[in-house]
């Protein structure tokens, strides 16, 4: 039985991609990742001496906005993509369906969310090698991020109370711009340095600050912080 073209020049990509480093970082959360250029850089040589084309077709396009506590608008956009290997040689095709997730203040949520479709699929369809060691799976986010962001903040003395949440455990206005401040970049030592706090309060917003980095790591995405909270 004859294969298809395409295989055969998947295969080949496949066997001739090197790793790709993490050689840039994330300035506010610290962990290290690979660009969307990065990945460009790789592939186009690969695609073009294999004579694979790549055609993509959005599927569908969901857009969320809601109010950060600055009383700006953020934008979440969730994108499904197909992507169509093509060989030019015989024309056989190979479809791949990936879903990406970004999120952004301004008019990039859309652009974030293509980039982090396609690196995703890139990942996964060529089993991209990792030799860097230094995966953000094997780092634990809390203790490097204290580290780093305490030593700028050690010389600051707080002495007003957060008062996150009330005697009947309702959030409260401060309690509310806090988390937000959390989950749109912020760091809890940022807020440490301006506030007093509970170890019930620390342990609550550092769980927030975990779960804010497992949700970029996961999806790719980047954030642009909010220091306004910090700095009132």
């Amino acid at each position: 039985m004859k294969t298809h073209k395409i295989y055969e020049s998947l295969l080949l990509v496949t066997s001739e991609v090197e790793a790709i480093e993490k050689l840039r970082k994330n300035k506010e959360q610290g962990y290290a990742f690979r660009g969307i250029e990065d990945v460009y850089k790789t592939f186009h040589p690969l695609l073009i001496k294999n004579k694979v084309v790549l055609k993509i077709k959005t599927l569908n396009r969901n857009e969320v906005q809601f109010q950060t506590s600055r009383g700006t608008l953020m934008f979440k956009v969730s994108l499904e993509i197909c992507y169509t290997f093509i060989s030019v040689e015989d024309g056989s095709e190979l479809e791949c369906v990936v879903f990406g997730d970004a999120m952004d203040t301004g008019d990039k949520a859309t652009g974030k969310a293509y980039s982090t479709a396609f690196k995703s699929m890139m990942f996964q369809m060529f089993t991209i090698p990792v030799d860097d060691g230094t995966d953000i799976e094997n780092d634990s986010h809390e203790v490097v991020g204290a580290s780093t962001q305490q030593a700028q903040v050690a010389d600051a003395q707080p002495t007003t109370w957060l008062n996150l949440r009330s005697k009947d455990g309702a959030l409260t206005t401060r309690g509310t711009s806090a988390l937000q401040f959390i989950r749109e970049g912020g760091s809890l030592a940022a807020i440490k340095a301006k506030y007093k706090m509970n170890k019930a309060e620390i342990e609550e917003l550092a769980a927030e600050e975990k779960k804010r980095d497992e949700y970029i790591k996961e999806h790719g995405i980047e954030l642009e912080p909010n220091n306004n909270f910090a700095n009132e």
